[in-house]
């Protein structure tokens, strides 16, 4: 008996789905190499890689990548700095005059002292808790950077553009946080004096972080949201807004649509 011609098109689609998605061929696993730099207490990422930074002794930096980003990938101390970017006599640009993509790259630091942070473009650092004196973060672009519990005196936090920054737990006197643009900081712990700017559209998410007073300026559209325990003091121009909680005294000043409301 001849059985009927006939395919299911839902059969048709699927076989087509697993066939247009089948996986792809992976590159050459990445090498991994230790390279030899001089005493830095400071890291700069300035391209799409990932770094890894833990607090320990002694200094070592290892960078796992393709043969060719290890080739390409430049790691190199500058007043105290460790910088991580690409190459420039390895950077050729395309036909639109950007640099090609590195592919996966992870930067793993052991470091004794940690003093500054920042990520510009959009790479993404990872810190595992730390201890240090006066502390600066600070993301420009769209990358990440969190870190884990941190215990310092002052800290300096600022992200400019789309990125984001996360303290997961912080101890500290001081601390100052401002954006400018679109991105975010988000902050838990304790800190007695917290400085909050805010200029564009971004946002500091400061709820979880117990503080005894607090000074927010905001300029355009975003807000913030604080804990408080004596005072705020809330200077707002334009239509953005500061949440407070906590039994804190508020005296604000408003121009424009802003508001200060208790949560």
């Amino acid at each position: 008996m001849t059985m009927p011609r006939f395919v299911c098109p839902a059969l048709l689609l699927a076989a087509s789905f697993l066939v247009s998605f089948r996986p792809l061929a992976t590159g050459p696993a990445p090498t991994a190499e230790v390279r030899e730099v001089a005493v830095f207490s400071g890291v700069a990422l300035a391209t799409s890689a990932t770094v890894l930074v833990r607090q320990g002794s002694p200094q070592q930096v290892t960078v796992e990548a393709s043969a060719e980003d290890l080739g390409r990938l430049e790691t190199l101390v500058n007043n105290g700095q460790l910088i991580i970017r690409v190459k420039k006599e390895a950077g050729w640009k395309s036909f639109w005059g950007n640099l090609p993509r590195l592919g996966k790259v992870t930067v793993r630091l052991t470091v004794p002292a940690i003093q500054r942070l920042a990520v510009s473009g959009s790479g993404v650092l990872q810190a595992d808790g730390f201890q240090t004196g006066q502390l600066a973060l600070a993301v420009s672009g769209s990358g990440r950077l969190a870190t884990g519990s941190v215990q310092a005196t002052t800290v300096r936090a600022a992200v400019s553009g789309s990125g984001h920054l996360l303290i997961a737990q912080l101890r500290a006197d001081t601390l100052r946080a401002a954006t400018a643009g679109s991105g975010s900081i988000t902050v838990a712990g304790s800190c007695p004096r917290l400085s909050v700017g805010i200029s564009g559209s971004g946002h500091i998410r400061a709820a979880g972080l117990a503080t005894e007073t607090c000074l927010a300026r905001l300029s355009g559209s975003g807000g913030c949201q604080v804990q408080a325990a004596r005072t705020v003091e809330a200077r707002i121009s334009g239509s953005g807004s500061v949440l407070v909680t906590g039994p804190a005294r508020i005296n604000s000043r408003t121009s424009g649509s802003g508001r200060v409301r208790r949560g």
